[in-house]
């Protein structure tokens, strides 16, 4: 790692049972009938449906995901959901030390009760713990004082983490922002994932702050319009499901670790929490700092780019500004969807076109365009732009501004097309500021 500050982690830091658990998304009442659970099945990302009482919602038991999905291929009669607990679960105070369950022997019990409910000072369910979670201690470390006073000192964080706190929230800082934080590169876009009701959580800051919300239910996402010049945006965590290659996807409920699994690439896919206790934490369960650190970019799963084809423009902006490579599995998967994709059925002209408008805006866009060359995307997409460079240097006395550079390469891209797709591409001068000059 590089001997930046904000990669030094508090050495000191004792890691509890609440840093690793899954958040309880919901749990069921053990006189559910199994026949009704089928549609909740077919999004439950979990391992693990929790039981609990009707009269005190005491969680009581717990069943594998996959074992009910194995019964409802026959008959259910009129079972229900406490019929089929197949393990009781101990609980275990979220302050609990990691190292103690080691030390007592725990860890190599859990095949007697492989599941444990994670509890709060106050004896309320927060999360489980199961086998899974012995992947997760090395992806959770805390943030030095240094770094975590700077978060503080962030007017906007602090007001967030405050209110989270109050409503016992958990809020997570994730995306470039986390990434930029790491890098000690300044950044504006701050995104917030939320492990519960983000539509409560803004309307509270709206409450105490100001501003406006505006939802997107479909998408779990809200965006605080705090001026003319600064939203913040807030999602449920969330997972999705592509129903077809470049469709919009299908979102569901999930916890952070399954939030950040669905990003892009690792090097986004890391969070800071904000909320109480846990303030501090970094969740890295990618290892999205050691890319930082070999130079190295990886996608998340081997469908990334078929999924989201703009994921490839992205690849060339992350790999240009920070002089990265893709990893040669990435390579790979990236070559595969370039030969699979149909630009014309998947991509339109207006998409490709607000990428292309990201890339102009890098600071070295020049960079970004060779390597969109070097991967043969316009090979296989737009042969016309294959051996292109882009201007950026010119005899006049008067320099043109970043503005004025974008709007030249749009002409010298446009001008390279046959006259009959040149006025397609002319279209995307609706989602240029100024117009195409």
């Amino acid at each position: 790692m590089r001997s930046t500050c904000l990669k030094k982690f508090d050495a000191t830091y004792v890691l509890t049972v609440g840093d690793l658990c899954t958040r309880v998304i919901t749990s069921w009442s053990r006189h559910t009938a199994l026949h009704t659970l089928h549609p909740l099945l077919t999004e439950w990302e979990h391992a693990w449906v929790l039981v609990h009482n009707e009269h005190d919602h005491r969680i009581v038991g717990a069943v594998r995901t996959q074992t009910l999905k194995t019964l409802q291929q026959r008959p259910l009669e009129q079972q229900t959901l406490g019929e089929v607990v197949e393990t009781e679960v101990p609980t275990i105070v979220e302050t609990t030390p990691w190292k103690r369950l080691s030390d007592d022997g725990q860890i190599d019990q859990w095949h007697r009760h492989p599941i444990r409910i994670v509890t709060n000072t106050s004896g309320i369910s927060i999360g489980y713990l199961d086998e899974s979670t012995f992947s997760k201690i090395h992806t959770r470390h805390l943030l030095n004082e240094t770094a975590q006073n700077r978060l503080r000192e962030h007017s906007w964080i602090a007001k967030v983490a405050s209110i989270a706190s109050e409503l016992d929230v958990h809020v997570y800082l994730i995306g470039g922002w986390v990434r930029d934080f790491i890098l000690d590169t300044p950044s504006t876009d701050l995104d917030f994932a939320v492990e519960g009701d983000v539509v409560s959580l803004v309307s509270t800051l709206v409450d105490h702050f100001g501003g406006s919300s505006h939802t997107f239910a479909s998408f779990g996402g809200v965006h605080w319009v705090i001026s003319e010049n600064l939203t913040l945006d807030f999602t449920e965590c969330r997972k999705e499901h592509y129903p077809s290659l470049a469709a919009l996807p299908i979102v569901s409920r999930t916890h952070i670790d399954g939030d950040l699994k669905r990003r892009d690439f690792n090097i986004n896919a890391m969070a800071i929490a904000l909320t109480g206790v846990h303030f501090g934490l970094f969740i890295d369960p990618f290892t999205g700092l050691e890319s930082l650190d070999s130079k190295e970019i990886h996608s998340l799963h081997p469908l990334s780019f078929l999924d989201d084809p703009t994921r490839i423009f992205r690849a060339s902006r992350y790999c240009a500004r920070f002089d990265m490579t893709l990893s040669p599995n990435t390579t790979t998967q990236l070559q595969h969807a370039l030969s699979t994709i149909q630009p014309q059925a998947m991509l339109t002209v207006q998409r490709i076109g607000i990428e292309l408008e990201k890339i102009f805006k890098e600071p070295t866009p020049s960079h970004a365009w060779t390597l969109l060359q070097e991967w043969a995307v316009w090979k296989q997409w737009q042969p016309h732009w294959n051996s292109m460079s882009l201007h950026n240097t010119t005899t006049l006395s008067i320099q043109p501004t970043r503005e004025e550079w974008s709007t030249c390469w749009w002409m010298q891209l446009c001008l390279a097309l046959p006259m009959e797709e040149r006025l397609n591409w002319k279209s995307i001068v609706s989602i240029r500021s100024n117009g195409l000059k």
